[in-house]
């Protein structure tokens, strides 16, 4: 199936993981994977101009990370052919 065409999209690791993100983005992220070529992103540089506590930065960033990397281990279908996460 040819998909349709191409989504870029980034989040600021501005805290924990929460309902409203799994409502907002990730459940988006992962249903428009069958039809587009997504890019996702952590907009960690981005963050530092809208956040008032940078001290959690860095591990928020890395929290964000690990959930995203979950989200996309939890979609992959298997198949017979060997796949790659990452792209260059």
């Amino acid at each position: 199936m040819a998909k349709k065409g191409r989504v870029f999209s980034g989040i600021r690791p501005t805290g924990r993981a929460h309902l409203g993100n799994y409502l907002g983005a990730f459940k988006n992220y992962v249903a428009l994977q069958d039809d587009y070529e997504c890019i996702y992103c952590i907009v960690d540089l981005h963050a530092l101009t809208t956040i008032e506590d940078t001290l959690n930065l860095k591990q928020n960033t890395y929290d964000l990370a690990s959930t995203c990397l979950l989200l996309a281990s939890a979609r992959r279908k298997p198949s017979s052919s060997s796949s790659r996460t990452f792209r260059r």
